[in-house]
């Protein structure tokens, strides 16, 4: 595991590396978490590692299971659960960035939709979570709200971390980019229940097409 560098504040920088190892599935679900073995392949002490498992724990990505902590384990209900938070989220977010998002963020849009068509056409799955990742983040941030962009955040971890532990092998067909186009159109119109409509639209189909996979 690489070693990190000793800047303050330490245990932040230790959380980000263990949430990403988390979400890139280094650890695996209902791993133990063992801070002696952490702080030693990070190379430094219990301290920080024990503020940092704090900090993933309020994420939940990290759960307690009887006298121990462990890499969370999930179920399809967890995902739907987390969708339908999305949903909410992510409509709203919509229907704020028809009015705020700007031209830049527009064109970011559009170039992201573009680099996903790309890697879909060469089924490069683990670009497609990229690009797809990208995309909602900028719409997000579009919205121009601080406290609906954190709720985001605070869910983009869960979700990222579900993906990649349980869904690395399903086959995002092209179906996600129709929507994502219809959502950029939506954003032109300047039609807030447009865009509200499509954006639900897309998150109920995909959390479809991931259910589907999964039974």
């Amino acid at each position: 595991m690489k070693k990190i560098e000793k800047n303050a504040p330490l245990h932040v920088q230790v959380y980000k590396v263990l949430r990403k190892k988390i979400i890139d599935g280094v650890f695996c679900p209902g791993e133990p978490v063992i801070e002696a073995s952490l702080a030693e392949n990070l190379g430094v002490s219990r301290s920080p590692i024990r503020e940092a498992i704090r900090l993933l724990e309020q994420d939940g990505l990290i759960k307690k299971e009887g006298n121990h902590k462990i890499i969370r384990k999930f179920t399809s209900k967890d995902i739907e659960d987390v969708y339908k938070c999305r949903l909410a989220i992510e409509a709203q977010a919509a229907i704020l960035a028809v009015k705020n998002i700007t031209a830049r963020q527009l064109a970011h849009l559009n170039e992201i939709f573009e680099m996903a068509k790309k890697v879909s056409f060469v089924n490069d799955q683990k670009n497609v979570l990229k690009y797809n990742t990208m995309f909602h983040e900028t719409i997000v941030q579009a919205s121009k709200n601080q406290t609906l962009i954190d709720l985001y955040a605070s869910l983009s971890g869960l979700f990222m971390y579900y993906t990649n532990a349980r869904l690395v092998h399903f086959y995002q067909n092209d179906d996600y980019l129709i929507e994502h186009q219809k959502i950029i159109h939506s954003l032109e119109s300047g039609k807030e229940e447009i865009a509200e409509a499509c954006m639900k639209g897309h998150i109920e189909s995909e959390l479809n097409r991931f259910l589907n996979f999964l039974s």
